[in-house]
């Protein structure tokens, strides 16, 4: 029973341990290895551990004439993959002398069998998930120049991107998945509107995960 309990709490000091802390390939804590990635299940969700919506203000340097410009630096955005873990169950009664059920207890419940006690809630109802894929989705005016330099056709052509959905993003597809803490984290390189407001979505896709609601952001041109 006290190795039981052991094993039980395990995964709870590690969800406490990773999940405050952000990814680091070297801290021993949170490793990102996407080597072997892996696909998500229908018992997976991914929360938004980034604010929302989240407003800044625009820091860009307009040319004469130029109606919008990349912000200095790129933005970040982080999410976490969890499992949810079903319940235990209730371990059926124990069959009384000449094979009938164990008598009730007080309140009409069957007795345990053997004696024992048993939980239909586990100590944790979600741990996060390491080593599954994703892909960025975002949505909004972007620098497609500042786009990782493997999404550009050619070296030369850095005002075009391979595929639309690849436009401002800067982190590379080697490090799209969960580390395992469950932490999936991206960058992309939003634009400022010299008149107005960029409002931009930006989500992640898993496979086999149920849609999840993006961090929403808004630049606005002060």
């Amino acid at each position: 029973m006290i190795e039981q309990r052991v094993l039980w709490l395990l995964p709870f000091a590690v969800a406490l341990g990773c999940a405050a802390t952000p990814e680091d390939k070297t801290s021993g804590r949170c490793i990102l290895s996407c080597n072997n990635t892996r696909v998500g299940g229908a018992e997976f969700t991914v929360e938004a551990l980034t604010p929302t919506p989240l407003a800044l203000k625009c820091e860009a340097s307009f040319a004469a004439g130029e109606s919008s410009h990349a912000t200095p630096t790129p933005v970040q955005v982080r999410f976490r993959l969890v499992e949810t873990i079903p319940p235990f169950g209730t371990a059926a009664a124990a069959p009384a002398a000449g094979g009938a059920a164990a008598p009730a207890a007080a309140g009409g419940a069957a007795a345990p069998a053997g004696g024992g006690q048993t939980t239909d809630t586990p100590l944790l109802s979600k741990r996060p998930v390491g080593g599954v894929g994703f892909e960025p989705d975002v949505k909004g005016l972007v620098s497609i120049e500042n786009s990782a330099p493997e999404f550009h056709p050619t070296p030369a052509e850095t005002n075009k991107v391979s595929s639309a959905k690849y436009a401002g993003i800067v982190t590379p597809q080697a490090e799209w998945c969960s580390d395992t803490c469950g932490i999936i984290t991206y960058e992309f390189w939003p634009k400022c509107i010299s008149a107005g407001s960029n409002a931009i979505s930006a989500g992640v896709s898993v496979e086999g995960v149920g849609a999840t609601a993006p961090v929403s952001l808004t630049l606005t041109n002060p």
